[in-house]
């Protein structure tokens, strides 16, 4: 089922400078994990995320992964975030996607290395320390921070305090659905800035 850091995103807020502000990454963002695929088709697997989707809340990030046999076999990770620049003006939300698909798909049962970045103008992914898909995460950058569902976040219509940070599973109690990864998950690390390629490079060969 993954782990739960919390069911509820409001006890991850501080303040700073007389200020509250959401513990998690605001300004920029990297998120890493290696994994393992232990099924041979997984329609939806959370790595991690921190999110809220429903009919007018789209706030939050999230990094899954999905296997296919379908055609040719082929492995898709996806990385979304909803940052400032798209709130729109009922401050709704929206996402930003990154979908890079491997084929044919990655091998099950063999450890795999993902990282996930925002620089407040790009999202970007890498696998196994190679930069693989990168996209603006706006029309015109900078992008802003990233919009998270909670109290803090007063535009919108988000449920306050259902919003799940998760580690191996992509839950979304909004909409009562539940994405378990199906494998194992080591080393997951969240950093609130945007490692350039470089450094996602040595991370992977630190653990390889």
């Amino acid at each position: 089922t993954g782990l739960f850091v919390t069911d509820n995103i409001d006890t991850l807020i501080h303040t700073v400078g007389g200020e509250e502000v959401e513990k998690l990454p605001r300004h920029a963002l990297t998120v890493e994990a290696w994994f393992t695929v232990g099924a041979e088709e997984l329609p939806l697997g959370g790595i991690a995320g921190a999110q809220q989707e429903g009919p007018r809340c789209f706030k939050g990030w999230s990094l899954t992964h999905s296997r296919t046999l379908a055609g040719n076999s082929s492995t898709t990770i996806t990385f979304t975030a909803s940052v400032t620049a798209n709130e729109g003006e009922l401050g709704f939300g929206s996402f930003s996607t990154l979908a890079h698909t491997v084929s044919p798909a990655l091998p099950t049962n063999e450890w795999v290395h993902v990282a996930a970045t925002y620089n407040r103008s790009h999202l970007s992914l890498y696998l196994n320390g190679v930069p693989s898909a990168a996209a603006a995460a706006c029309d015109s950058p900078p992008c802003g921070a990233i919009v998270y569902p909670s109290r803090l976040s007063e535009r919108g219509d988000c449920r306050r305090g259902s919003t799940t940070v998760t580690v191996g599973t992509f839950d979304n109690q909004m909409l009562g659905q539940s994405f378990p990864h199906v494998g194992a998950i080591r080393h997951v690390r969240l950093m609130d800035a945007p490692l350039l390629p470089w450094e996602v490079l040595d991370l992977y060969r630190s653990l390889s």
